[in-house]
């Protein structure tokens, strides 16, 4: 809601990584939009945005080096 002003339901979460050398866990899921949202991105959160698909998600130079797992979580669960 904070970056992309997008309402969504959580459906499932499909992937949880935690850092071994610092107190931060990221949660991967599989959320739906809920009726009547649209993307509002707020330009103060967000500098760019980029649509991929997978391979170019877990390949991206400014990527985070977890991206790959995630993506690979999430394509298996849908």
């Amino acid at each position: 809601m904070e970056e992309l002003g997008l309402k969504v339901r959580p459906v499932r979460r499909v992937w949880k990584h935690e850092f071994p050398d610092k107190p931060l866990t990221l949660w991967g899921w599989i959320a739906e939009a809920e009726n009547g949202t649209e993307m509002q991105i707020d330009p103060k959160e967000v500098a760019e945005v980029f649509w991929m698909n997978a391979e170019e998600g877990s390949s991206h130079p400014d990527g985070m080096l977890t991206n790959g797992d995630f993506l690979a979580c999430l394509v298996q669960a849908r």
